[in-house]
């Protein structure tokens, strides 16, 4: 049985008055979706429509408020009705007229653990820091599941590209090319490493290009037959436009190693090599350990903190923070994992 279940909410993001959107949606026996607007210091209105499968645009015009500094949130059903279909991947878009915030909880019904995804802006190459299918620990699979949605009227051709961890990807990962989406098309692939890559048993990142600018969304969870409760845990992975790939320093906060946690440190690299230096601080600050590695290009990399830092470094207590720096582009992320059930929280600077 699990104790406890948890996600990320993210704390770095600025309102803002963008059209967003939201792929990877279900509302269903297995899963129900709700989103959320949190307002800035004005009231804002905000518009929903809704996409589902390759039906299109199936619904819009639909307006709910939320006043200044308030957070309002809706169910699917609560928004658009019985417009959901079982198994069926959906995106919502959403116009605010003031800026705001927009995010999504994606909750699994068998469990009642959810995943967060912040409304985007298209792109036409998205970064995936973390993929897998690899089995976990206390029974556990891990897999990830990645959702597209076509934001044009035109076909959209998509090539996803898989970069092993701890190699050197320069000339290329593995790639499906041809990857065809129809206009304002939402695709839910729910095992992408297995489904599209057939991999067995392997971790890395997923790399997606389009001829069109689409909207991604990717979950990382785990199915656990072993477990009474059943169901899955799982968390939305943070998937980044390219131009987010930078140089210099990066903080992650919330490192837990005490009380049944676990914390693993990932950095994705460009196209050249990356020195970096971590620095494990404690909640005061204080510097508890550094660690420095050099990561090939077009890779990821990660450890569980105690790989990083090797023996004799002091855990943080109750939580502290790792400094990044890297002399060249780069992506960097943390997972924080509940040892009791599993659970991880997604953790990003950007």
């Amino acid at each position: 049985i699990r104790d406890s279940l948890g996600s990320g909410l993210p704390a770095d993001v600025e309102p803002s008055i963008n059209v967003v959107s939201l792929p990877g949606l279900f509302h269903d026996d297995d899963f129900r979706t709700n989103v959320a607007v949190t307002a800035g210091d004005q009231l804002t209105w905000a518009t929903f429509e809704l996409f589902r499968g390759n039906d299109g645009l199936v619904a819009g015009g639909v307006t709910r408020k939320a006043e200044a500094g308030e957070q309002n949130q809706w169910s699917i059903k609560q928004i658009f009705g019985d417009l959901a279909r079982p198994g069926v991947a959906m995106t919502v878009r959403v116009t605010l007229n003031k800026p705001g915030i927009v995010y999504a909880s994606l909750v699994d019904n068998a469990s009642t653990d959810s995943a967060v995804f912040l409304g985007k802006q298209p792109a036409s190459t998205w970064i995936v820091p973390a993929v897998a299918h690899i089995p976990g620990a206390g029974g556990t699979f891990w897999s990830s599941s990645l959702s597209m949605w076509n934001t044009t009227g035109n076909t959209a051709w998509v090539e996803l590209e898989y970069l092993p961890e701890k190699t050197n990807n320069l000339d290329g990962g593995l790639v499906l090319k041809n990857y065809r989406l129809v206009p304002y098309e939402t695709r839910n692939i729910h095992d992408v490493l297995k489904d599209e890559f057939d991999i067995e048993n392997g971790k890395g990142t997923l790399v997606v290009e389009s001829t069109r600018p689409i909207t991604i969304t990717s979950r990382i969870f785990t199915d656990c037959e072993a477990c009474p409760a059943g169901g899955t845990s799982g968390n939305g992975v943070r998937a980044v436009p390219l131009a987010a790939l930078a140089s210099g320093e990066t903080v992650l906060p919330g490192v837990r190693t005490l009380d049944g946690f676990r914390s693993n440190v990932g950095v994705v690299t460009g196209d050249r090599i990356v020195s970096f230096t971590f620095d494990l601080r404690d909640q005061d600050g204080t510097l508890c350990k550094s660690a420095f590695k050099t990561v090939a290009p077009r890779t990821m990399q990660q450890w569980s903190i105690g790989k990083l830092f090797g023996n004799g470094f002091v855990e943080p207590d109750p939580a502290g923070s790792i400094v990044v720096t890297g002399n060249r582009p780069y992506l960097t992320y943390m997972t924080v994992i509940d040892s009791s059930s599993q659970d991880p929280v997604f953790v990003m600077p950007q």
